[in-house]
C-alpha cells in the first residue's frame, strides 16, 4: 500500500496529484462495505492496515485477494483465542474444494456457528441411494438439492448453504448465510440480515449479483 499522505488543497499553493492503485481502492471499498454489513466488528486501525498493506501478488484476481483479505483477518495472525472470536461473531466460513469434505462435515462446521441448527440432522429419506435428501429439525424438513457427480449423488456446499438457509428461516431466524463472490478454489461465507446483504449486494461483492435473485437464493 502506498504511504504517501494527501492533504487538502491551500490556496496559493501548487498541489501534486498522484493516481491511487486501483487495486487498494478496490480494497478499501471491500472492507468498509463489510464494516457497514455489521461485519468486521474487531477491525481496529492497526488490523485494518495490517490488511491494507498486506502484499497484493502480482495478477491476482481480486475474487482471490477478497477471499485473501478474509483470511488475513479471520485468522487473526494465529491467534486461536481472538480467530474465534471474530469467526462466531460473523458467522464466517470458509471451505476448500480440495479439502474433500463430506456434507455431514460441512453441516458439523455451520451448526457451530448457529446454535438454533445445532440438532439439524443431514438425512436420505427412505435410507436408499437415490432417496431425497433433506435437513431435519424435529419435525420440520427442507428438502437439499443434491446433483450426479460421476454417476455418485453429490450436494454441492451453496446448495447445503440454500437448505440451512431455509431452515433458519423455519425455525424463526433473521440472518442467512451469504456467499463472497467466488475465486473457483474457495467458498466464503458470512451471516448477515436482509439490510447487510442488500449492502454487500449492491457494492458487488456477493456471489448473487441481483438482489431479487439474493432474496430467492437465501430464503428470505
Amino acid at each position: 500500500m502506498s504511504s504517501e499522505s494527501f492533504t487538502a488543497a491551500q490556496p496559493g499553493v501548487a498541489q501534486t496529484t498522484e493516481r491511487i492503485d486501483p487495486n487498494v481502492t478496490y480494497d478499501i471499498r471491500f472492507v468498509e462495505a463489510l464494516e457497514e454489513a455489521g461485519l468486521l466488528g474487531d477491525l481496529s486501525r492497526e488490523t485494518r492496515l495490517a490488511l491494507l498493506e498486506s502484499p497484493y501478488a502480482e495478477g491476482v484476481s481480486r475474487e482471490v485477494r477478497q477471499l485473501d483479505l478474509l483470511n488475513l483477518y479471520y485468522e487473526a495472525d494465529g491467534d486461536v483465542k481472538t480467530a474465534t472470536k471474530r469467526v462466531m461473531a460473523d458467522a464466517f466460513l470458509i471451505h476448500h474444494e480440495s479439502h474433500g469434505t463430506s456434507a455431514k462435515q460441512l453441516l458439523s462446521r455451520f451448526s457451530k456457528r448457529d446454535p438454533a441448527l445445532q440438532h439439524v440432522t443431514l438425512e436420505r429419506i427412505g435410507g436408499e441411494q437415490d432417496g431425497p435428501v433433506v435437513l431435519r429439525a424435529g419435525d420440520d424438513f427442507v428438502a437439499v438439492e443434491d446433483e450426479p457427480d460421476d454417476g455418485v449423488p453429490h450436494v454441492y456446499v451453496r446448495d447445503l448453504v440454500a437448505a440451512l438457509n431455509a431452515m433458519r428461516g423455519k425455525l424463526g431466524g433473521r440472518e442467512r448465510w451469504v456467499m463472497i463472490r467466488s475465486d473457483e478454489k474457495r467458498e466464503a461465507f458470512v451471516s448477515v440480515d436482509l439490510s447487510a446483504a442488500m449492502t454487500l449486494c449492491r457494492a458487488g461483492f456477493l456471489e448473487e449479483e441481483d438482489p431479487e435473485s439474493l432474496i430467492e437464493r437465501c430464503g428470505w
